[in-house]
């Protein structure tokens, strides 16, 4: 139909969504819901958080908050707009600590992804907390269609950013197609460091 769709909420002190679980709102014609965890704990592993807007709608909003937040083997959160409309914010909150470790068999580590298919311009990317230690991740801001593309923004005390076992770091704003609209800017900030290392090579580009 043509309303808004509902929002999903989980709030428990441990929140695991894992081995290919999926959390997913939809919309069409309206807005899809957002959905929101809040836990001390929350993992990610293998099992996917989405938003998807289809037609008009827009994709609705995604967000984490808990003391420590991991996203483990392949766990993926999205907000995409396959038709005209906007995908969601994806913000990513912890009091304590984000980590990401693991890959899947394809070698693909986790994945923090917002794109669009159509004219909609995209939202921004949040992540933040004291701590952000990555091996090994996947973040998106991407435009297929031809809207622009939002920011992605990192921030902490301390910011380390590496390649895992097998596993990608690339965080990246940008146009994935010719017709494209502008890409938004990436942003680091660290209080205290911010460190790139692996054994292979780091992409963080706009």
């Amino acid at each position: 139909g043509g309303g808004r769709g509902g929002d999903v909420l989980l709030a428990a002190p441990r929140v695991y969504v894992a081995d290919t679980a999926k959390i997913d709102t939809y919309g069409d014609a309206g807005a899809a819901g957002d959905v929101t965890v809040q836990a001390d704990r929350f993992r990610l592993a293998a099992g996917t958080l989405q938003s998807g807007a289809f037609g008009t709608a827009d994709g609705g909003r995604v967000s984490v908050e808990a003391r420590l937040i991991e996203l483990l083997d392949s766990g993926k959160i999205y907000s995409a707009a396959y038709g005209d409309g906007r995908p969601g914010e994806i913000a990513l909150r912890a009091s304590e600590r984000i980590v990401t470790r693991g890959a899947d068999a394809t070698a693909t580590p986790a994945v923090v992804s917002t794109f669009n298919y159509g004219p909609g311009n995209n939202r921004d990317v949040t992540i933040a907390a004291p701590a952000i230690d990555f091996e090994g991740a996947i973040v998106w801001n991407l435009a297929y269609g031809t809207g622009d593309t939002g920011a992605i923004r990192l921030s902490g005390d301390t910011v380390r950013l590496g390649t895992g076992p097998g596993a990608p770091l690339v965080i990246e704003s940008g146009a994935a197609s010719p017709d494209s609209g502008r890409a938004g800017n990436v942003e680091i900030r660290a209080s205290e460091s911010i460190v790139l290392d692996g054994m292979g090579n780091p992409f963080v580009w706009s």
